[in-house]
Parts: C-alpha cells; structure tokens; sequence
C-alpha cells in the first residue's frame, strides 16, 4: 500500500513538473512572438506629377510613361497621377503637387546658382549637361542650395536648343566671333553679354524666329565714322528655322554645333514628400527618374540624327566650335572669369570647374 502511495505521488510530482516545464515554455513562445517586430501592411502611396502644357506634347507623353514605369517596378505600391497645368517654383514647393518640370529660369527664383548653369557655352553636348548635372555630386550640392525652399531637385533633362547659323566662313574658335553681326533672341541677356565679349556686334530680337534678319542692317547706332551700313551675318535658329533657310546660289551656310543654347529643365519634387519616402520607395523613385531621362533623350537624339542628316543634305555645312576654347577665354581656366568677361555675382567657381571635369 505504501508503495502503491508512494508510485501515485512520484507520478502526480512528474506530472505536474511537465506541466510547469509546458507552461514555462509557452510562456516564453509567447514572450519570444511578442517581442518579434510587427511588419505593417504598407499602404500604397499616391503622388501627383504636374507638367506645364507649354513645354509640349513629347515631355508630356514621357511624363505619363514616367508614371507608368513607377507603378510597375513598385508592383503598385507608388502610383502618379499625371496633370496639366502651368507649375511654378510655388506649386511644388507649398505642395500643391508632389513632383513638377520647371524651367530654369523658374528654379532660379529659388536659387540663382541654376541662373549660371544655363549660361552659354558650359557644356560640350547635351550628354555632357546630362552627365554631371545628374551626377550624385553636382545633386547634392543644388539640393543643399535649396534645402529652405521646400524643394528638391531630381533630374535635369534638356530639350533641343537653338545653333549658330552664318552666312559668311566657318566659326571654330573664340578669334572667329569677332567678324560676326549676330542676331539673337531676346531670352537670355548673359548670352548677349559673351558673344559681346568674344568681339560679335549683337542685335537682340522679341521674335521666336530671327533667321529672317540674316542679311538685314543692323539696328544699332553705328559710329560717326562708319561708312557703310553693316549687315547681320550670323542668327540664332532651330534645326527646323535652319532647314527653312532661303537657298541662294552665291551664299553658303555654315551652321556651328555650338551647344551655346543648353538650357536645362528641372524635375523637383516636394521635400517633405520626399523624405517621407522609405528607402526602397526611394529607390523606385530613382529608377523612374532615370527612365525618364533616358526616354527624353532617346527622343531628342533622334530628332537630332534626323535633323542633321536633312541639314547636309540641303549642303548646309555642320562645323564643330571648339567650345572648351571659347569657354576658356570667357571664364578662365579655374573660372575665376576674364578680362574679356567678369563673371557674374551668381557663377560658382566650384561648380565651373565640376561642369568642366565631366567633359568630353
């Protein structure tokens, strides 16, 4: 009997030691799930992309590719609603909009270091403008330039600018401007401000289309000792104002590959839009932007190869300036500026020289 006792107590004592081991251990399960970090449902975020309607109907197609790209490399966790409308520095900086194209001039309001990097003659090509004002470096620094303003620059993207187009020789180096009477449009007074200080005589115009002042006097005062009029040799034109030029047997064109008219526009977004963008929502936005720029110039390089192909074959000749030349006369070698052009107030020489290490 006592040992029939003494089997029961054993097995009640193993029994319940079990159980304190079993409750032990769900215990610490619990315990152990609870401390586990709760991954939340991310909800998908919905961003707007204003485009200004004069910028026209290519940019306005990439935006909306730009939208369609992000929403599919983010498996529809980022979707942008792409409108019309006409965005300034303000509407993206108050938050009316979470992403907008300005123009240069725009951005200029909020800093006019983007004045200087629309000045002529910076960049060789389009490419090179692509390459360092989209380098991590030169966005960082503009982005610093702008931290107060609310806003935050993406990308730079360039549409097809104007050429050079003489009536008279070839022009390829800073001493070949000074037999030019140019005729310009009156959009940019610095533009002015070079080819004056390269010796052209320039006559600035309120017109879109200057090439019809090719041949033309000019209008300015002419000193008591000049005898004869003076006559514009040289304008500032499209591709398409330069095919449309009046072919004449005795006058051969020259058109310069000048790349003075690189002006480029900037895509923003809203910082606080921005930087509440988690890391991999902001590495789809990268990728966005970068099928963006790669679709813009993709567009503007063929428009480019075709242009130039119908060009020579109206024996139009195309001639090479040597720009790092001419940008040598007029900002220095460290851009600290000339004799010939003292640089303006808003010219970085930092970023001068930035712009030029990425040449080609």
């Amino acid at each position: 009997m006592n040992n029939s006792r003494r089997r029961k107590s054993l097995r009640w004592v193993a029994a319940a030691l079990s159980a304190a081991v079993l409750l032990t251990g769900c215990k610490q399960v619990l315990q152990y799930r609870a401390a586990l970090p709760v991954t939340p449902i991310q909800t998908p975020r919905s961003l707007t992309f204003q485009v200004s309607s004069s910028l026209g109907r290519e940019i306005l197609d990439q935006a909306d590719r730009f939208a369609d790209y992000l929403e599919k490399i983010s498996d529809g966790q980022i979707s942008v609603e792409v409108t019309v409308g006409m965005p300034d520095q303000n509407t993206v900086a108050t938050g009316e909009t979470d992403f907008c194209i300005l123009t240069s001039a725009q951005i200029a309001q909020l800093n006019d270091v983007f004045s200087m990097l629309q000045m002529p003659f910076l960049y060789d090509s389009y490419r090179h403008m692509g390459m360092v004002l989209n380098s991590e470096r030169m966005l960082e620094k503009l982005s610093d330039r702008l931290e107060e303003s609310g806003v935050v620059p993406l990308a730079a993207v360039a549409e097809q600018g104007n050429v050079l187009v003489c009536s008279q020789k070839a022009v390829r180096v800073p001493a070949d401007f000074r037999e030019l009477v140019i005729a310009v449009q009156a959009d940019n007074t610095q533009k002015q401000r070079l080819l004056e200080a390269l010796g052209a005589r320039v006559q600035s115009y309120a017109l879109q289309n200057v090439t019809g002042k090719l041949g033309a006097e000019l209008d300015l005062l002419l000193a008591d000792e000049q005898e004869e009029p003076i006559q514009i040799n040289t304008v500032e034109a499209s591709f398409e104002q330069v095919l449309a030029l009046p072919q004449q047997e005795d006058t051969r064109f020259y058109m310069m590959n000048s790349y003075h008219d690189v002006v480029p526009l900037w895509v923003v977004v809203n910082r606080a839009s921005y930087e509440s963008l988690n890391q991999k929502e902001t590495a789809w936005l990268q990728e966005g932007c970068a099928a963006l720029l790669a679709g813009i110039d993709l567009s503007r390089e063929a428009k480019e190869m075709r242009a130039l192909s119908a060009i020579r074959a109206q024996g139009i000749r195309i001639v090479d300036l040597e720009r790092r030349d001419v940008a040598l006369w007029l900002y220095g070698g460290k851009g600290e500026g000339s004799d010939l052009y003292p640089i303006p107030e808003n010219f970085d020489p930092m970023l001068y020289r930035l712009i030029q290490a990425y040449a080609e």
